[in-house]
């Protein structure tokens, strides 16, 4: 199977899926910390893929570090994580580092025009008395350094794939993983949910 065949593009597929999942993941995950360590009570949790990802808290005596957890937490886990991996070979090491790069890119341009909607992070930022020009700096700016990793990341990536060839025994790999983080986003979305 050459390198551009159906089995790499179904495996850059499930990584795509994958990179946007696991990014709502660390974020929302974030929010749940920060909400266990301020006194917040924690309502619900929404996780499952296909549905609006969101964590309510009521009460919640600190909302903007609960909401400022989520952004840190979407944009440093991924960092570190990647960093972790770093020295490893493999495929694992550049789609982990093309997920770091896609957190900061995607965080940031939320934070920075997520305000237009007052349910959102930044919308709850402003709500909670931060004001937008600041919240706009910041998120263009780490987009900006997101973005330029993301295209670095991305060009290692499809060397990666251009030089590796893909088989269907790793493309079905991929699903499987994917499959299971799914499937395991869906069960901490049902045991994080208040007992009724």
């Amino acid at each position: 199977m050459n390198a551009g065949g159906p089995a790499t593009v179904a495996a850059l597929i499930a990584v795509a899926i994958w990179l946007w999942l696991a990014m709502l993941l660390t974020h929302e995950l974030g929010h749940v910390v920060a909400a266990m360590f301020t006194g917040g009570k924690i309502m619900a949790v929404e996780l499952r893929p296909g549905w609006l990802p969101h964590t309510l808290v009521d009460p919640n005596p600190r909302p903007s570090v609960v909401l400022w957890a989520g952004f840190l937490s979407g944009w440093i886990a991924p960092q570190l994580t990647a960093l972790a991996w770093r020295i490893r070979a493999g495929f694992v090491g550049p789609v982990l580092r093309a997920w770091a790069a896609f957190c900061l890119l995607a965080g940031c341009v939320y934070l920075a025009f997520g305000g237009a909607q007052r349910l959102t992070d930044t919308g709850q930022l402003l709500a909670n008395g931060w004001s937008h020009a600041p919240l706009i700096l910041v998120g263009v700016a780490v987009a900006a350094l997101g973005y330029a990793r993301s295209r670095a990341a991305w060009i290692t990536l499809a060397r990666h794939v251009e030089t590796t060839p893909t088989t269907w025994r790793v493309a079905i790999a991929w699903w499987c993983w994917l499959a299971a983080w799914a499937a395991g986003q869906g069960m901490l979305h049902t045991t994080l949910q208040p007992s009724q």
